[in-house]
């Protein structure tokens, strides 16, 4: 290879570290500040270590010319050795634009060299840095503002579920206390449909009973009505072995299992006893009206316990 290839090679190899440095600067400038800022300290020391064998080389390269001169001057190789004057100053001539050549060269990559220590690599990085410190900051006051924000929201939210809370609770007291209203009017409703059917009901007995009465007080004693309307004269006393049961009691007046078809009238007289051990007796009542089946007494006297229900009605003392 001849010092004209050398110096070429050297010179894109030169090309190649500076363009090389110069594609990691950019590399570095758009990563993380603190990388990027030890990068760039590596790739300076690079250039230095690339001034330092350019100087080494250039070095060899003047001394490999001196040596070259020599051999030619010793060794006679054919076509350079001066053998005249005219060529003497041939191949001074060539050699001096040879060694003009390569000193613009070196010069020129001294300066290059020179012209990028000198620039200080650091002030690019370092405007960088300030513009990311800017948009940093920039962030944080975005970031505070969101959190700020945020956390009102937040607050208003939590505000928000204490007061659906206590709306909540609100309705749910209210629906019960109308569902209680609504239970207590319902039981009302019941309780007055109940008595009006009591009412009634007793209506219709006092209006038989006055019917009768005036019946009995027109055929001057106790009697049944019978077919027609006619009233008839009752027996002083009911068949002996009559049984039956009390089906309702309305206060004073009840309501028997025995009718006309038992033998019943107006006007018996029947016991009125409770089963039990012992068996309890309880009072006696009249026989006010009569059906097929059913009659309608009243207590006669003052009661030992209040009639109830199935309480046993006979017409004899129970045990005679």
């Amino acid at each position: 290879m001849t010092v004209v290839g050398k110096i070429l090679v050297f010179l894109n190899l030169l090309f190649s570290l500076v363009v090389g440095a110069f594609a990691v600067i950019d590399y570095t400038s758009r990563t993380h500040w603190a990388v990027a800022f030890t990068k760039l300290k590596q790739d300076y020391q690079a250039l230095a270590d690339a001034k330092r064998t350019a100087e080494t080389e250039t070095a060899n390269l003047v001394k490999e010319k001196e040596q070259l001169y020599d051999d030619l001057r010793k060794g006679g190789v054919k076509g350079l050795d001066p053998k005249n004057k005219e060529d003497a100053l041939r191949i001074g001539s060539r050699a001096a634009k040879l060694l003009k050549e390569q000193e613009e060269t070196i010069a020129d990559l001294k300066a290059t060299i020179d012209g990028r220590e000198g620039a200080d690599p650091r002030e690019g990085l370092r405007q960088q840095l300030t513009a990311m410190l800017t948009k940093f900051q920039q962030y944080q006051a975005n970031q505070s503002k969101f959190t700020n924000e945020s956390a009102r929201l937040q607050s208003d939210n939590t505000n928000l579920r204490g007061s659906l809370a206590t709306e909540v609770d609100k309705n749910f007291q209210l629906t019960r206390l109308a569902n209680a209203r609504l239970d207590e009017k319902m039981q009302a409703e019941i309780k007055a449909r109940g008595l009006d059917e009591l009412n009634r009901r007793l209506l219709t007995r006092v209006t038989e009973l006055e019917k009768f009465s005036k019946m009995v007080a027109g055929t001057g004693g106790a009697g049944k009505v019978g077919p027609g309307g006619i009233v008839s004269r009752t027996s002083a006393r009911p068949p002996d072995d009559l049984k039956g049961r009390v089906l309702k009691a309305e206060g004073r007046l009840l309501e028997v299992s025995l009718g006309s078809d038992h033998g019943l009238q107006p006007g018996h007289k029947l016991y009125v006893f409770r089963l039990g051990n012992p068996p309890r007796y309880l009072g006696e009542v009249r026989v006010r009206t009569v059906d097929p089946n059913t009659a309608v007494v009243e207590v006669e006297g003052a009661m030992r316990q209040p009639i109830v229900k199935d309480d046993r009605v006979e017409s004899s003392i129970l045990g005679n």
